[in-house]
Protein backbone atom coordinates (compact mmCIF):
# COMPACT_ATOMS: atom_id res chain seq x y z
CA UNK A 1 0.00 0.00 0.00
CA UNK A 2 1.34 3.61 -0.83
CA UNK A 3 1.45 6.29 1.28
CA UNK A 4 1.35 9.64 -0.07
CA UNK A 5 1.74 13.51 2.01
CA UNK A 6 1.21 16.98 0.28
CA UNK A 7 3.39 19.96 1.06
CA UNK A 8 1.31 22.78 -0.62
CA UNK A 9 2.95 22.74 -4.04
CA UNK A 10 3.56 18.75 -4.82
CA UNK A 11 3.59 15.54 -3.26
CA UNK A 12 5.68 12.71 -2.60
CA UNK A 13 4.27 8.79 -2.75
CA UNK A 14 6.54 5.78 -1.35
CA UNK A 15 5.63 2.64 -1.58
CA UNK A 16 7.06 -1.32 -1.68
CA UNK A 17 7.44 -2.91 -4.56
CA UNK A 18 8.35 -6.69 -5.10
CA UNK A 19 7.84 -10.29 -4.35
CA UNK A 20 7.56 -11.16 -0.85
CA UNK A 21 7.91 -14.04 1.37
CA UNK A 22 9.60 -16.11 -1.20
CA UNK A 23 13.38 -14.94 -1.23
CA UNK A 24 15.22 -17.91 -0.44
CA UNK A 25 13.75 -20.65 -2.97
CA UNK A 26 12.73 -18.55 -5.94
CA UNK A 27 14.73 -15.93 -7.98
CA UNK A 28 12.49 -12.87 -7.92
CA UNK A 29 13.64 -9.92 -6.36
CA UNK A 30 13.93 -8.74 -3.08
CA UNK A 31 10.96 -6.20 -2.36
CA UNK A 32 12.23 -2.52 -2.87
CA UNK A 33 11.32 0.96 -1.44
CA UNK A 34 10.72 3.50 -3.86
CA UNK A 35 9.63 6.92 -3.79
CA UNK A 36 8.40 9.41 -6.36
CA UNK A 37 7.73 13.27 -6.36
CA UNK A 38 4.53 14.29 -8.12
CA UNK A 39 3.31 18.09 -9.39
CA UNK A 40 -0.25 18.97 -7.96
CA UNK A 41 -1.56 16.70 -10.77
CA UNK A 42 -0.39 14.19 -9.90
CA UNK A 43 2.05 13.98 -12.64
CA UNK A 44 5.52 12.11 -12.06
CA UNK A 45 7.95 15.07 -12.24
CA UNK A 46 11.19 11.99 -12.54
CA UNK A 47 11.76 9.90 -15.13
CA UNK A 48 12.09 7.16 -12.42
CA UNK A 49 11.11 6.21 -8.57
CA UNK A 50 14.11 6.86 -6.54
CA UNK A 51 14.96 3.74 -4.72
CA UNK A 52 15.79 4.00 -1.06
CA UNK A 53 16.56 0.35 -0.05
CA UNK A 54 16.18 -2.88 -0.86
CA UNK A 55 15.67 -5.90 1.71
CA UNK A 56 12.74 -8.86 2.43
CA UNK A 57 12.01 -7.65 5.72
CA UNK A 58 10.89 -3.88 4.83
CA UNK A 59 7.33 -2.69 6.47
CA UNK A 60 5.30 -0.30 4.28
CA UNK A 61 7.04 3.38 4.24
CA UNK A 62 5.02 5.89 5.94
CA UNK A 63 5.43 9.58 4.20
CA UNK A 64 4.50 12.78 5.93
CA UNK A 65 5.14 16.71 5.05
CA UNK A 66 6.17 19.20 7.01
CA UNK A 67 5.65 22.89 7.52
CA UNK A 68 8.60 24.04 5.42
CA UNK A 69 7.79 21.73 2.65
CA UNK A 70 10.32 18.90 3.46
CA UNK A 71 9.33 15.25 3.20
CA UNK A 72 10.10 12.66 6.08
CA UNK A 73 9.90 9.07 5.02
CA UNK A 74 9.88 6.12 7.30
CA UNK A 75 9.71 2.65 7.96
CA UNK A 76 10.87 -0.57 9.69
CA UNK A 77 13.80 -2.85 8.48
CA UNK A 78 13.23 -6.03 10.84
CA UNK A 79 13.34 -4.21 14.29
CA UNK A 80 14.89 -1.19 13.41
CA UNK A 81 12.87 2.31 12.42
CA UNK A 82 14.43 3.82 9.93
CA UNK A 83 13.97 7.89 8.70
CA UNK A 84 14.82 9.72 5.13
CA UNK A 85 14.68 13.42 5.16
CA UNK A 86 13.71 15.14 1.79
CA UNK A 87 13.53 18.45 0.55
CA UNK A 88 10.70 19.68 -1.22
CA UNK A 89 11.65 18.35 -4.44
CA UNK A 90 12.15 15.34 -3.39
CA UNK A 91 16.03 15.00 -3.25
CA UNK A 92 17.57 13.13 -0.09
CA UNK A 93 19.30 15.50 2.37
CA UNK A 94 21.05 13.35 4.27
CA UNK A 95 24.29 12.37 2.65
CA UNK A 96 24.85 8.80 4.15
CA UNK A 97 21.42 7.60 3.24
CA UNK A 98 18.78 6.78 5.94
CA UNK A 99 19.13 7.40 9.45
CA UNK A 100 18.30 5.16 12.34
CA UNK A 101 15.91 6.16 14.74
CA UNK A 102 14.94 3.65 17.04
CA UNK A 103 15.70 -0.27 17.72
CA UNK A 104 13.23 -2.66 18.63
CA UNK A 105 10.42 -1.51 16.91
CA UNK A 106 8.07 -4.19 15.85
CA UNK A 107 4.46 -3.42 14.02
CA UNK A 108 2.69 -0.15 13.20
CA UNK A 109 3.74 3.09 12.73
CA UNK A 110 2.95 6.32 11.40
CA UNK A 111 4.49 9.79 11.22
CA UNK A 112 3.11 13.59 11.26
CA UNK A 113 3.84 17.33 10.56
CA UNK A 114 4.73 18.46 14.28
CA UNK A 115 5.40 22.81 14.15
CA UNK A 116 8.61 23.00 12.40
CA UNK A 117 9.40 18.79 12.93
CA UNK A 118 7.86 15.63 12.31
CA UNK A 119 6.41 13.29 15.09
CA UNK A 120 6.56 9.49 15.19
CA UNK A 121 4.56 6.89 16.10
CA UNK A 122 5.73 3.56 16.48
CA UNK A 123 5.96 -0.18 18.48
CA UNK A 124 8.34 -2.01 20.55
CA UNK A 125 7.37 -5.33 21.21
CA UNK A 126 7.95 -6.77 24.59
CA UNK A 127 8.86 -9.92 25.66
CA UNK A 128 5.27 -11.06 27.65
CA UNK A 129 3.74 -10.54 24.19
CA UNK A 130 2.44 -6.80 24.57
CA UNK A 131 3.44 -4.01 22.99
CA UNK A 132 4.41 -0.72 24.09
CA UNK A 133 3.10 2.44 22.09
CA UNK A 134 5.62 5.30 21.80
CA UNK A 135 5.49 8.63 19.87
CA UNK A 136 8.66 10.95 19.73
CA UNK A 137 9.12 13.77 17.88
CA UNK A 138 11.78 13.87 14.84
CA UNK A 139 13.46 17.25 13.91
CA UNK A 140 13.56 18.90 10.52
CA UNK A 141 17.09 18.78 10.32
CA UNK A 142 20.17 16.43 9.73
CA UNK A 143 21.04 14.34 11.07
CA UNK A 144 17.99 13.20 12.07
CA UNK A 145 17.72 13.20 15.74
CA UNK A 146 14.59 11.76 17.89
CA UNK A 147 13.53 13.53 20.77
CA UNK A 148 11.00 13.77 23.59
CA UNK A 149 10.04 10.44 23.55
CA UNK A 150 6.78 9.48 25.29
CA UNK A 151 5.27 5.95 26.39
CA UNK A 152 1.41 6.25 26.10
CA UNK A 153 0.24 2.37 26.39
CA UNK A 154 1.12 -0.87 26.64
CA UNK A 155 -1.39 -3.05 24.57
CA UNK A 156 -1.84 -6.92 24.69
CA UNK A 157 -1.36 -8.61 21.59
CA UNK A 158 -2.05 -12.05 21.82
CA UNK A 159 0.05 -14.17 18.88
CA UNK A 160 -0.31 -13.77 15.43
CA UNK A 161 -2.33 -10.29 15.59
CA UNK A 162 -0.86 -6.98 15.30
CA UNK A 163 -2.37 -3.72 16.40
CA UNK A 164 -2.88 -0.78 14.26
CA UNK A 165 -2.09 3.09 14.76
CA UNK A 166 -2.45 6.17 13.39
CA UNK A 167 -0.91 9.70 13.88
CA UNK A 168 -2.28 13.13 13.59
CA UNK A 169 -1.43 16.75 14.56
CA UNK A 170 -3.11 20.13 15.62
CA UNK A 171 -2.03 23.40 14.94
CA UNK A 172 -0.93 24.27 18.49
CA UNK A 173 1.70 20.93 18.28
CA UNK A 174 -0.88 18.88 20.30
CA UNK A 175 -0.68 14.74 19.00
CA UNK A 176 -3.65 12.40 19.10
CA UNK A 177 -2.92 9.08 17.89
CA UNK A 178 -5.91 6.12 17.65
CA UNK A 179 -4.63 2.85 18.18
CA UNK A 180 -6.76 -0.71 18.27
CA UNK A 181 -6.67 -2.49 22.06
CA UNK A 182 -6.79 -5.59 22.03
CA UNK A 183 -8.62 -7.27 25.19
CA UNK A 184 -8.30 -10.04 27.33
CA UNK A 185 -10.69 -12.50 25.11
CA UNK A 186 -8.28 -12.78 21.99
CA UNK A 187 -11.35 -12.54 19.67
CA UNK A 188 -12.29 -8.90 20.53
CA UNK A 189 -10.83 -6.09 19.42
CA UNK A 190 -11.42 -1.88 20.41
CA UNK A 191 -10.17 0.99 19.66
CA UNK A 192 -8.65 3.84 22.10
CA UNK A 193 -7.08 6.77 21.41
CA UNK A 194 -4.31 8.82 23.44
CA UNK A 195 -3.64 12.91 23.49
CA UNK A 196 -0.38 14.10 24.22
CA UNK A 197 1.69 17.78 23.76
CA UNK A 198 5.29 17.81 22.70
CA UNK A 199 6.48 20.76 24.45
CA UNK A 200 10.57 22.17 24.31
CA UNK A 201 11.01 20.94 27.78
CA UNK A 202 9.59 17.98 28.59
CA UNK A 203 7.87 16.55 31.59
CA UNK A 204 8.59 12.38 31.90
CA UNK A 205 5.47 11.26 33.19
CA UNK A 206 3.27 8.80 31.64
CA UNK A 207 -0.14 10.01 29.30
CA UNK A 208 -3.26 9.65 30.43
CA UNK A 209 -5.06 7.07 28.47
CA UNK A 210 -8.24 8.11 27.68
Amino acid sequence: MPSVAWNGARYYMAWLSGVFGCQVLCSFPAPELKGLLLDSSGNPLSAEATKFAEKASHSVPIVASGADGRFLVVWRTDDVLRGLLLSESGAPLAPGGPMQLFRGAAGAIDATSSGNAFAVSFMIKTADFRHDLYVARVGNQNPLAPTEIRKLATLITPLNRQPDLTLVSTSDGSLATAYTRIAEEPEIGAVSRAFVQLPVVVVRTRAVRR
